[in-house]
């Protein structure tokens, strides 16, 4: 994959606004470009591509039909005995509101076990994650957990002393990786391609299948994202999509908020013809509601965001957000300190890895009420799920 093979230029690179158009599918190019589909078009990549676009549409109907509903369960597998209690977790926070509010999850399952939480402040610039990987040398916890995505090459280093000194660590939002000290990767490849595939499959159903003009808001500062991008890329650019088409406009995680609003007003300006905007992740979509309204772009185009928070919520039930992939944040943050457990036991990753967790379409029509909190469950009962596979229930 691209954006992997270039995980420290894309690093590099970070240092310069990137207000680049790219061409469907390869967001390092500087060339500004679309790509249209038509019924006769080959298909690119994905199930629905070698089906007729009505069967297409209508099995894309059939998935958002299933999505909207709200899961109740998962399997995890039982530890073979319940976890040693008074050892420590580090965790490795990311510099985004999204990932800040992941501690509290992440505290609840550490308390769960009796064991101690301890939060290092992340970034997403070479030093400042240096600086948290010292810390976390520094610290000699029993146990390492990280978000935000930062590929592991750029703090390789500490990784290999955390394995010599016996210290798993566990990753979220990251791409597979074959380096032996990451002890396993929650939310990687698959998850992330199927979120963008659940979006995918509603614009489908939601349009018929017909004169999608669907813009991605994209960043290469978290490259696991790249795989949402393709997701949503393929499907419509494919022969389910009669006279569709994909652009995408790169962002850094820190225009987030601040200038990406006005970023995207230019480029609806700029693109009239488009009518859905998807974002790479949810605090992507802070601001652009106002600035749509501002600019007089207000219900031209339907937005769409994998996951979805507070603030978001607030959007979606004033109808200023039309759609996200819910991410199960609560259950992530439990699955990631399962498989530390999992690794201090000695038990077998692969089922423990293996977890799968719960996926849900979120609309206006089915967005619970999360009372203010950061995040919400997809699964009501995740607690009691795994403090079962604990021996702590």
């Amino acid at each position: 994959m691209s954006r992997r093979m270039r995980l420290i230029t894309a690093m590099i690179a970070l240092a310069v606004p990137a207000l680049t158009l790219t061409a469907c599918g390869s967001s390092s190019s500087s060339s500004s470009s679309s790509s249209s589909s038509s019924a006769s078009s080959a298909a690119s990549a994905g199930s629905s591509t070698s089906a007729p676009a009505s069967d297409a549409v209508a099995q894309a109907k059939a998935t958002v039909a299933a999505l909207m509903k709200r899961p109740t369960t998962f399997d995890v597998p039982a530890l073979p005995q319940k976890p040693p209690t008074g050892k420590t977790v580090d965790f490795v926070v990311c510099a985004t509101t999204t990932c800040q509010g992941f501690v509290p999850y992440l505290k609840e399952a550490t308390d769960a076990v009796g064991w101690k939480l301890q939060t290092v402040q992340g970034g997403f610039e070479p030093q400042q994650i240096a600086n948290a990987w010292n810390k976390v040398l520094r610290d000699k916890p029993d146990g390492v957990i990280a978000s935000g995505g930062i590929p592991p090459e750029l703090f390789a280093n500490q990784l290999n002393q955390l394995r010599a000194e016996g210290i798993p660590v566990v990753l979220h939002d990251q791409p597979e990786t074959s380096n032996p000290a990451v002890t396993g990767v929650v939310l990687s490849d698959d998850a992330n391609r199927q979120f963008g595939q659940e979006l995918a499959d509603l614009i489908l159903a939601d349009s018929n299948g017909q004169n999608v003009h669907l813009a991605l808001f994209v960043t290469a500062q978290v490259p696991v994202f790249a795989n949402e991008d393709r997701a949503l890329t393929s499907t419509i650019n494919s022969s389910a999509c009669h006279s569709c088409s994909v652009q995408q406009s790169s962002f850094l995680v820190s225009a987030a908020g601040t200038t990406l609003p006005s970023q995207v007003v230019s480029f609806l300006r700029a693109h009239p013809e488009i009518n859905y905007v998807y974002f790479d992740f949810n605090d992507a979509v802070d601001g652009v509601p106002a600035a749509l309204t501002q600019a007089g772009l207000n219900g031209k185009v339907k937005l769409l965001a994998n996951n979805i928070a507070t603030t978001q919520a607030a959007y979606m039930q004033a109808g200023q957000l039309w759609a996200a992939a819910g991410n199960p944040w609560p259950e992530i943050m439990w699955q990631d300190f399962n498989l530390i457990l999992t690794k201090i036991e000695n038990a077998p990753l692969a089922p423990a890895l293996a977890v799968k967790l719960p996926n849900w379409i979120l609309t206006r029509q089915d967005l619970p009420n999360i009372n203010g909190q950061p995040m919400f469950p997809l699964a009501l009962n995740y607690q009691q799920i795994f403090k079962q596979a604990w021996h702590v229930s």
